[in-house]
């Protein structure tokens, strides 16, 4: 699992990456190598965007992405932006185990 982090603080990016990993590896140990996540703290996403969190998909494949981008808002409380990590993590997985699907991208 390759996770990075952008945004908010060194100390919040370390925090978000760890429990991020930890989902992950719990969720779905079989795709270890194979999954890239970048973690986005962005300070006041549910003010600018109505969203504690997201979970987009980057990679062209439409069955089962490997690359995703992860957005979450930083400035919720400690354990509020941790719960949202990890329910975006399990998006990760649904999507890229082929549980879950984005039927508006298959649109042409």
């Amino acid at each position: 699992m390759f996770i990075t982090a952008t945004g908010s603080g060194i100390r919040k990016r370390e925090i978000a990456c760890d429990i991020a990993h930890f989902c992950a590896l719990s969720l779905m140990p079989r795709l270890e190598n194979k999954l890239y996540v970048n973690l986005r703290l962005i300070h006041n996403l549910r003010g600018k965007e109505s969203l504690a969190g997201d979970c987009i998909w980057e990679d062209d494949t439409c069955t089962r992405p490997r690359e995703f981008t992860v957005r979450v808002d930083s400035s919720q409380n400690m354990q509020d932006m941790l719960e949202t990590i990890a329910h975006e993590i399990v998006h990760v997985k649904q999507y890229a185990r082929g549980e879950l699907k984005d039927f508006s991208r298959n649109i042409k």
